[in-house]
């Protein structure tokens, strides 16, 4: 399990630093941004294969965000899952997989790529 690299993204702080923190403590390679342009910063420097990320971030959405990170070099691959309150998600959204929350940390790690 450990080794994996993940971002997440989500704008509220107690989420995002929880997941970080759960996920570190788990043996993985964390990164968090808080919105759509600050994981594109973060993305410019590390490929992550997992990213986590709420729909709805200020700014940009998630929605708008998977379409980006589905075309960036060598990151069209990462397993995109959104985390969110949402019931449905659309069609043409590029997720791998799709949380609704709460969730358990257990589920979230059950719902990552098996490397």
């Amino acid at each position: 399990m450990g080794g994996t690299s993940i971002l997440i993204v989500a704008d509220d702080d107690d989420e995002r630093a929880l997941l970080h923190d759960a996920l570190t403590k788990l043996g993985y390679d964390v990164r968090s941004a808080r919105d759509g342009d600050d994981a594109l910063g973060v993305l410019a420097s590390f490929s992550p294969r997992v990213v986590v990320m709420d729909i709805d971030l200020p700014g940009m959405s998630g929605y708008e965000l998977a379409h980006k990170i589905r075309s960036l070099d060598g990151l069209a691959t990462s397993h995109l899952i959104a985390l969110t309150g949402h019931r449905r998600l659309a069609i043409d959204v590029p997720f791998d997989t799709h949380l609704v929350k709460p969730n358990s940390i257990a589920a979230l790690v059950a719902a990552f790529p098996k490397c």
